[in-house]
């Protein structure tokens, strides 16, 4: 998933800025118990002792596997200790110096190293329970924090450890103590196990007395373990394949896992993802061209079961292990939160913000508590059939009577000369005002709306004379059973920044020539400058008195297209769209408008793409928020590059909207265009604790976007994206992750100390349809509203 919406994941969460209402803590969490985990001070781990001894098993009864020990140097892996190798019940002594880095433990394969098969379906051609020699890529791996270890401490390398060692390693800015600890912290909790997963000793599956003597949590253990196995058989490849592939999806949804399988080939949860942003060929290549079925918790519990009944038969283990799945029922993900150790002082710092603004977060979702969705958006628009009509028709009566304007300012130069003209609708008629003004008259009930508008019509000329200018101002209502819309709105377009020739100096009897219009039309196509400003105010009123009115005033937003940056290499920009004023006001009475003196949206297409924006938001229960950012598009020359060619395509004579192939440009239309290395700040207008404004810059340090305390410099936390979820860190701590799509619009905000807070948008009222006409309406409503997400 890339910057832009990666990042607009956590903001949307902590800014206050989007189309989220409701949040609750980890009192509310329906998730299994928190895993292990200090959190309690310093960094949570303790002192570290002279020399280690580890007394290790492995899964699978590894015989003679190589068991190595590193610990971490900030940049790569130094040997600690002396190897050794497992014996024929698959445990090892590993005896090392004690350290205060996460340390690898990781077995590899040699030439005389067995393994046993447990899955049940077997292993390649190895029958269940017997031994065979693993591939050459075998390896267990775990990564602990190395403060941890003590004189005597234990290990199980499994499955699950290497699962939680990928996203270990993957975790940004660096390999860490508390990101080892979180994540076998995250899946300890997703077991719901008594002690941390790397320190469990799981039953011999082969041994019976030592299965029954197990308790609930090492079984389930054991079974989930070789289930992986399991499903590696049934999907036909390697297990070493089936984990790597496991943990690098944990990796990517950030210590989350999908409730349900992915298959490659399409599947909703796939389609789910991919919106997102995320590419799973991409993060796992060497899948590309198989066919495989990345598996979900509800796949990997099904396998585990089937581990179970063969090894013990009985239903109980299998209804210990279905439990696992409750929580998660109706989710797109996993909610695990689980705790790592922190610097007390970091955690504070990140606190501080956090706390900010989920206090301004409760006060929202409170005076939302009895608030029509319908109150807050355009929903009701498409609700049901009729509306569905009635809106359809209001939307294209209103292109029809723009159309109309536009048939009029063609008639008015044969009109001027005593030459009969009409518009060939009968619901238009163009007016004779005297001294030479002529406005169209646009009356009747068609498409199921009542019409009254009057539109003016200027003389087409104007647009190809050294005027250059032409208006078009459209005012009155358009009504129907579910709405009425009233505008008055002027639309001037330009044509003033062409190179016109002489010749286009004509009189009037030349412009009615249609064959030399024509040529003059063509000639100026081929290197068109164009510009339209839109400028006025409109409102939508719902015929049920209960909801209200949308209305959008002072609008003043203008487009200028520039063809000759393609045609002539000239200078450009190739576009460049400015809303330099808007208000938004919705039902509910909630307001979004432009700051004074600065554009709401300013979006240039030149060698790259910049955009700025600047608005104000006045949400239910909470003071106005100023939003300001600017920034440049990674990638910005690709994509004018096909803007051009599409606006090439549009303009040339024998142009063919059908022949335009969008696949180009939405490909380069990547959610990681935004370079967030961007200014940016948001601003709460407190009246009780005066303004507050929080930066966002780019983390001098390393990578990721940096968030401000409130009127500081000083950094509060660093935003990582590294997957679909966001990391957070603060100072030298990691502080917790985001998820998106926990269930429906809910997000997670996971800390490491075992908070959890839950974000959800309040309903809508807007079906699909709603949300087709909302983009539509957005052409409009979205040049001042700019980067916010829309409530409706």
């Amino acid at each position: 998933m890339g910057a832009l919406l990666r990042s607009g994941l956590i903001l949307s969460v902590i800014l206050l800025t989007g189309c989220l209402g409701s949040s609750s803590s980890s009192s509310d969490d329906p998730s299994p118990g928190s895993g292990p985990g200090p959190g309690s001070g310093d960094d949570g781990y303790g002192d570290v002792v002279d020399q280690v001894t580890l007394q290790g098993a492995t899964t699978g009864r590894v015989q003679q596997g190589l068991v190595e020990a590193s610990s971490w140097n900030g940049s790569g892996w130094d040997s600690l200790g002396e190897p050794t190798h497992t014996d024929e019940q698959g445990r090892f002594e590993l005896v090392m110096p004690g350290v205060d880095q996460p340390v690898l433990i990781q077995l590899t394969q040699t030439s005389h190293t067995l393994r046993r098969c447990d899955a049940p379906s077997g292993c390649g051609e190895v029958n269940f329970g017997n031994d065979f020699s693993p591939g050459e890529d075998f390896s267990l791996t775990a990564i602990i924090p190395g403060a941890s270890l003590d004189e005597n401490s234990q290990l199980t390398l499994s499955s699950l450890t290497t699962l939680a060692a990928v996203w270990a390693q993957n975790l940004p800015p660096a390999i860490s103590n508390a990101g080892a600890d979180l994540a076998l912290s995250r899946l300890t909790q997703l077991l719901a196990l008594d002690q941390s997963l790397a320190a469990v000793t799981p039953p011999d599956l082969a041994d019976a007395s030592a299965l029954s003597a197990a308790s609930t949590g090492e079984r389930r253990y054991a079974y989930l373990d070789a289930a992986l196995d399991e499903l590696a058989q049934a999907q036909d490849v390697s297990s070493e394949e089936m984990v790597q592939a496991a943990g690098i999806l944990f990796s990517a949804l950030g210590g989350q896992l999908p409730v349900s399988g992915l298959d490659l080939d399409g599947s909703p949860v796939v389609d789910f993802l991919t919106d997102l942003g995320l590419d799973l060929e991409a993060l796992w290549p060497e899948l590309t061209n198989t066919e495989f079925t990345l598996p979900g918790l509800e796949e990997w519990l099904n396998a585990a079961i089937v581990v179970a009944e063969a090894y013990r038969g009985n239903d109980s283990d299998s209804a210990m292990l279905a439990t696992l799945l409750n929580p998660w029922e109706d989710r797109n993900l996993t909610a695990l939160v689980g705790s790592a150790g922190f610097v007390q002082a970091d955690m504070d710092r990140a606190l501080a913000l956090v706390n900010d603004f989920t206090g301004y977060w409760s006060d929202a979702q409170d005076a939302s508590q009895g608030i029509d969705p319908n109150h807050r958006g355009l929903g009701w628009l498409y609700a049901g059939e009729t509306a569905v009509a009635d809106t359809t028709g209001m939307m294209e009566v209103l292109g029809e009577s723009l159309g109309f304007a536009i048939e009029g300012a063609v008639c008015v130069p044969s009109r001027k000369n005593s030459l009969p003209c009409s518009i060939g609708s009968p619901y238009a008629s163009l007016v004779n005002m005297g001294s030479q003004t002529y406005r169209v008259d646009i009356a009747g009930e068609w498409k199921g709306q009542t019409v009254s508008l009057t539109a003016s019509a200027e003389d087409i000329r104007e647009l190809v004379t050294d005027q250059g200018q032409m208006p078009i101002t459209i005012a009155g209502s358009i009504s129907n059973d579910t709405a009425t819309l009233n505008l008055d709105v002027t639309i001037d377009l330009d044509l003033s920044g062409n190179d016109l020739p002489s010749r286009f100096q004509f009189n009037s009897r030349v412009a009615l020539n249609p064959n030399y219009l024509d040529s003059l039309m063509a000639e100026l196509l081929a290197d068109l400058w164009a510009g339209i400003r839109v400028s006025g105010e409109l409102a939508i009123t719902a015929a049920d008195s209960d909801i209200g009115t949308y209305s959008l005033n002072n609008i003043d937003t203008r487009l200028t297209i520039d063809r000759s940056v393609i045609t002539q290499n000239n200078q450009g920009p190739l576009l460049d769209l400015q809303m330099a004023s808007g208000e938004r006001t919705n039902p509910a009475g909630e307001k979004l408008s432009t700051v004074s003196g600065e554009d709401g949206l300013r979006l240039i297409v030149d060698n790259g793409v910049s955009l700025s924006t600047a608005y104000i938001t006045e949400r239910l229960g909470l003071p106005p928020i100023t939003v300001m950012a600017s920034g440049d598009l990674s990638g910005g020359e690709e994509l004018a590059a096909v803007l051009g060619d599409l606006l090439d395509i549009v303009l040339s004579e024998d142009g063919d909207l059908a022949d335009i192939d969008l696949d180009p440009l939405l490909a380069v239309l990547t959610p990681d265009l935004l370079d967030f290395a961007a200014d940016a700040s948001v601003t709460v207008n407190d009246p009780n604790r005066g303004n507050l404004q929080y930066r966002l810059k780019e983390n001098t340090s390393g990578s990721g976007l940096a968030l401000t305390s409130a009127n500081s410099e000083e950094t509060a936390l660093v935003l990582h994206t590294p997957g679909v979820a966001v990391v957070i860190t603060s100072g030298n701590s990691l502080i917790g992750t985001v998820h998106p799509g926990v269930m429906g619009d809910e997000l997670l905000l996971a800390l490491v100390n075992g908070e959890a807070h839950f974000f959800k948008a309040p309903e809508q009222g807007q079906d699909d349809l709603g949300q087709r006409f909302n983009n539509i309406v957005n052409l409009v409503i979205a040049l001042f509203e700019a980067l916010v997400p829309d409530e409706d």
